[in-house]
């Protein structure tokens, strides 16, 4: 599933941790392009990660804009300090 907003990833996260019951890793995949706004990145990536994935895995294609790379490269600097 690729989740949209960071509202819609930590609840969906949740929803397919739960379904799964222990039995297998979880992997949020969200996108990194289109309606996604820089400052939504990091919600979103926090969000899956606190309703149990296992890790994150963005969508980017070729469309990725400037912006929103350098939003994924702030918020995964913010979590190797």
């Amino acid at each position: 599933c690729i989740h949209a907003t960071p509202d819609i990833v930590r609840f969906e996260t949740a929803r397919a941790v739960a379904a799964a019951e222990g039995k297998l890793r979880v992997v949020a995949s969200m996108r990194l392009y289109g309606q996604t706004r820089p400052e939504e990145v990091a919600a979103m990536c926090d969000g899956a990660l606190a309703a149990g994935s296992a890790g994150v895995s963005l969508l980017g294609y070729d469309v990725t804009s400037d912006s929103l790379l350098q939003a994924l490269k702030a918020w995964a600097k913010s979590r190797n300090k």
